[in-house]
């Protein structure tokens, strides 16, 4: 492939005009030469953009820190691998959707952001990507190398057409140290040796590669199709030995013992998912979308344990996910602003678990359905109230559950400095295979987890959300939420002395409370300052947990606007306790890092490096967990200072091939089925 682009004429189209525009539903930005300038990629791109936050180590996003963001192009839905592949110069501005319809809403979406393609922006892109995590101590154990993530995209963009495909490879190796206390039954004690750094006692290795093919065809101004798919093969590894002392003490007595627990675990997965879209544009101002989705799961889970010189305790299981989803919505805009939408959207889940030891098999299946209807009044352009009303109704395994679940929310979102959204809704969440599956296997020496196929299959979130904007820049946000049926983790003991880890439905209050600032200081200096407060409280009968933590967030960035060279300091404080019912688990980590970001080959070339250093001041080096009951207390560590020293490299070399001018100016919804992690990279 020839790169054309020094051929292409430039031209300069000088705009006057405020950046953003902003109506009742939406924020509309304006992308700018600069903009595309500083950005390593589409994903940098949107993290520009007040409100949101791009985290450049794991690459995530988080719109007011939310996570429930969809993605669009052009109006046609989009996962975040799939708009990754867009280069930011062929972007002309990204729409904030912050009262998305009624179809969002049923998949538990609070933003979307719809990239606007150039007109004009045609031709062929490919883009060559790797991203290299380099531990040059013994931070990481003997693994030097530790994550390795090749990626190769390519894009055929036209009028009509648009055609891409993508392949990505992973090789990821992260080790920690790890240490806990255990108290079983009053009289005994565990207490491991504590790993270190450099002979870190949990290793943890994935090996993925993941492919993608979409294809976007638009005949018209009015209609417009869509077909997505992607296949994804991972390999998971976790071994994990302590090297502990047993405590038992008995008339007043006590006898030592050193012994050795020893846990494997290996995972192959493979995921298929494929989706269709319709959008159209239909006379009489009405507009109609429809989707198809498919997903395919399958994981086939090992497990061994062994305690001290007992028989190592085996577990293998065959777990497999069939998922189909639809929706269909209409939308209508009469001349006098009433904005009608409804729809439906249904589900049909089966999971199917096959124990390999015995040969059981067991299928639990599911159907949803939801209808939803809402009105929304836009008394003017930047002014709007929306009200809506939701049913649902899940059947599964011969319980069927019916819910209502309104919706509103009032929108105000004018041109000068202050804008306001106010909502209450109530969405639902359901439980997800491992929490469900009859599976059981050893987790320590006396404790068993089980799945609890009981656990009820759909519970609401009453959620109240209020986010105030001050100049576009100074923002305010208070999130309320109450859970009367969570999942939560859950310890009880048997008559025959063993203790199950398992899942029951408690209920659960949140309240998130963040204040965000950013300050342009000149045209080169950029400060982003974040404060959240977080508080939970569950309780169940008898039972009951509440933690209150803070975080901060302060990122510095300078821009050489003649050497595309940028550098940028930031120090996260993003540890935060949850609780439990019986105790409490940290998930997140704090951080600070330093960044170097230089430009070349008139942009081809984007070079990012990243770097933690090993300062201490405001870090907590420990994730924690504790787990209380009558009969078994523990406390487990996780230490991070795997990530002292670590040096993140991540390399980008795009080429063009044909017409590119310049101004200056999927989601696809499947259920999730990750366990709960540590927030870690």
């Amino acid at each position: 492939m020839t790169d054309t682009t020094k051929n292409v004429e430039l031209k300069e189209v000088a705009v006057i005009a405020s950046r953003v525009t902003k109506k009742a539903d939406r924020d509309v930005y304006q992308v700018r030469s600069k903009d595309v300038r500083q950005a390593e990629d589409i994903l940098s791109l949107i993290g520009m953009l007040p409100g949101i936050r791009y985290q450049a180590l794991d690459e995530g996003l988080k719109v007011h820190n939310s996570t429930k963001i969809a993605y669009q192009v052009n109006g046609m839905d989009k996962t975040k691998e799939q708009i990754a592949a867009y280069p930011p110069g062929s972007i002309k501005s990204i729409e904030v959707i912050h009262s998305p319809s009624g179809r969002y809403q049923a998949e538990d979406i609070e933003y979307v952001i719809n990239l606007i393609l150039k007109d004009d922006y045609k031709g062929l892109d490919l883009n060559i990507r790797n991203f290299t995590i380099v531990s040059p101590g013994r931070n990481n154990g003997n693994n030097h190398l530790v994550n390795e993530q090749p990626r190769v995209a390519l894009q055929y963009l036209t009028r009509k057409w648009s055609i891409s495909t993508s392949y990505t490879f992973g090789d990821i190796r992260w080790n920690y140290p790890m240490d806990y206390r255990k108290e079983l039954f009053g009289n005994t004690t565990l207490e491991t040796v504590p790993g270190s750094s450099g002979n870190p006692n949990e290793h943890n290795y994935t090996q993925a590669h993941a492919a993608r093919f979409g294809i976007d065809f638009t005949p018209n101004s009015r209609h417009r199709f869509s077909f997505n798919s992607s296949y994804a093969h991972q390999r998971e590894r976790k071994d994990i030995l302590y090297r502990l002392t047993k405590t038992v003490r008995k008339d007043d007595i006590s006898t030592q013992e050193d012994m050795t627990e020893e846990s494997r675990t290996s995972d192959r997965s493979n995921d298929w998912r494929s989706s269709l879209f319709y959008y159209g544009r239909l006379p009489r101002e009405w507009r109609l979308n429809a989707g198809l989705n498919y997903n395919r799961l399958a994981s086939s889970p090992d497990r061994f344990y062994r305690w001290g010189n007992n028989p190592p305790a085996l577990s293998d299981y065959r777990h497999r996910k069939d998922y189909v989803s639809q929706y269909l919505s209409a939308e209508h805009m009469s001349a006098q602003q009433w904005f009608i939408d409804f729809g439906t959207a249904n589900t049909f889940n089966r999971y199917t678990t096959r124990n390999e030891r015995t040969g059981k098999e067991e299928r639990q299946n599911s159907f949803r359905s939801r209808l939803f209807f809402h009105v929304t009044k836009h008394w003017r352009e930047d002014f709007s109230t929306k009200i809506g009303i939701g049913g649902e109704y899940i059947k599964a395994e011969g319980k069927e559950n019916t819910a209502l679940q309104p919706d509103i929310s009032l929108n105000y979102h004018p041109q000068g400095i202050f804008s306001a959204q106010v909502g209450y809704t109530i969405r639902s969440s359901y439980p997800k295979q491992y929490q469900l599956a009859p599976e059981t296997h050893q987790e320590d020496s006396v404790t068993v987890f089980q799945g609890n196929p009981g656990l009820r299959p759909l519970s609401q979130n009453h959620e109240l959300t209020a986010t105030f904007s001050f100049w576009d820049n100074l923002v305010l946000a208070a999130y309320f939420s109450y859970a009367p049926k969570s999942i939560q983790p859950y310890y009880r003991m048997e008559q025959s002395g063993t203790l199950i880890s398992t899942f029951t439905n408690a209920k659960l209050l949140q309240n998130i409370y963040s204040l965000e600032y950013t300050w342009a200081i000149g045209e080169r200096w950029s400060w982003y300052n974040a404060f959240r407060l977080n508080h939970y409280k569950v309780n169940a009968p008898s039972m009951k947990g509440k933690a209150t933590s803070w975080g901060l967030t302060s990122e510095l960035q300078y821009y050489v606007p003649g050497q595309n060279l940028m550098f940028t300091a930031t120090y996260d404080r993003g540890m935060v306790r949850i609780p439990d019912m019986q105790g409490f688990h940290d998930t997140g980590q704090d951080l600070w890092q330093f960044s170097i970001q230089k430009q070349a080959f008139k942009k081809r070339l984007t070079v990012s490096f990243i770097y933690l250093p090993p300062i201490y001041t405001g870090i907590r080096h420990r994730q924690k967990q504790e787990i209380i009951t009558p009969f078994y207390r523990t406390s487990q560590g996780l230490h991070l200072s795997t990530y002292d020293n670590m040096l993140f490299l991540r390399i980008t070399w795009r080429m063009h091939k044909g017409k590119k001018t310049k101004e200056v100016i999927d989601q696809t919804t499947y259920d999730d089925e990750k366990a709960a992690g540590r927030g870690l990279m």
